[in-house]
Order: C-alpha cells, then structure tokens, then sequence
C-alpha cells in the first residue's frame, strides 16, 4: 500500500530549531539510511531528493510504502519512543538529510519547551494522519 507522507512535513520553524544541531548526510540512490527493526540512532529531515520508507511483514513482503519528500521529519516516533524502527529508509535518488543524533534531539527537547510543542504536533498529524488511512482501509 502506498501512501504519502505530508503529515510529516515539519513547518520552517522546527527545521530551523533542528538545523541548528544537524549534520548533513549525503546519500546515494539505493543507501539505506535506516533499518525495521533498528534502533533509532536520530531524527532525520529530508532536505532535498525523496526517501522511500517500507515495512515488511515477518513472511518479507512489503506491507508499506510512503515516499518521503523534502521537509520530512523520519524515525521521530521511535526516537522519542525509544523503540526500534518499524520501517526502513532507502534513498530513491541522491538526497540530503539534515541528521540530529537521538541524545542531542532529546536534550533540545527537555532544553526548549516550544521545540517540545512543534515535535507533539507534528506527532499528533501524524496519529490523526494513521488513524485516517487506517480507517480508509477498513472500509
């Protein structure tokens, strides 16, 4: 199943907030930026080019696919979880990722009340965003 990803696009003021302590990653068509299953290293913002984000059911088969486009935030759930990943991030074309490593990204968290509020939003799109497809598909 394919679907997009837009209720994960961050707004230009978390980006910038974020920005502040990222480091840029430079991927090629096919790298993998991170594995299902993985615990999470940080928080990811695509900065340009696409990421393809997949979930494979235990038998392999691809169950999800969400194309992610610049100002994607990625493995924000299970960063803040402290969860492994449920998916795995492939570049699809050359791509830049803004990268803030898991500690710095909670620490800025605790530090900054407004970032707390612009990170819970963006969670919140994204429940109400999972909730909607989910019951698009049980119709």
């Amino acid at each position: 199943m394919a679907q997009d990803l837009s209720a994960c696009i961050v707004d230009s003021e978390l980006a910038q907030q974020l920005d502040c302590s990222a480091a840029t990653l430079s991927l090629s068509p096919g790298e993998v930026l991170f594995r299902q299953g993985e615990l999470p290293r940080g928080v990811y913002i695509v900065r340009s080019g696409t990421v393809e984000l997949t979930r494979r059911a235990s038998s392999g088969e691809v169950e999800l696919r969400v194309k992610a486009d610049a100002g994607s935030l990625l493995a924000l759930p299970a960063v803040v979880g402290s969860e492994p990943s449920n998916l795995t991030a492939e570049a699809c074309a050359s791509a830049l990722i803004a990268f803030i490593p898991r500690d710095v990204f909670l620490e800025m968290m605790r530090a900054e009340a407004r970032l707390s509020l612009k990170v819970l939003e963006v969670l919140s799109a994204d429940v109400r965003y999972s909730r909607y497809a989910l019951r698009a598909i049980a119709t």
